[in-house]
């Protein structure tokens, strides 16, 4: 039984640990323990960031925020796809040679953050 206990106790300590980490990194935090871990066994990353790019500042965007918050806090996006109305699309990363990257877009809908998407793309 003390055995099992000490077992429960580790794995809770691990999880907490694991939590913490995904706090403190911002890659984890926006690609997750699964894109970190596709990241290492595709052993490749083609990712090309927007001049003012950080995560840290990617992290800072929330759903409601205006367009010209967005832009404020992470400059001008490599790419923007408009739509009709006020609908964007913005690409703060993308890959030149089509392979496998860190994907960093903010969805817009009448001029206000609707998604924010962050993912290690595999192509």
């Amino acid at each position: 039984m003390k055995k099992y206990k000490i077992t429960i106790l580790n794995i809770l300590v691990i999880i907490i640990i694991l939590i913490i980490l995904k706090q403190l990194n911002p890659v984890l935090e926006l690609d997750g323990y699964s894109g970190n871990i596709k990241r290492l066994l595709y052993n490749t990353d083609d990712t090309v960031y927007s001049n003012q790019y950080f995560d840290s500042k990617f992290l800072e965007i929330k759903e409601g925020m205006s367009l010209d918050q967005v832009y404020d806090i992470l400059g001008t996006p490599i790419r923007e796809d408009k739509e009709e109305n006020e609908n964007y699309l913005l690409w703060f990363s993308m890959s030149p040679n089509s392979l496998n990257y860190r994907k960093r877009n903010v969805i817009l809908e009448n001029n206000k953050v609707v998604k924010i998407h962050s993912e290690y793309y595999i192509d």
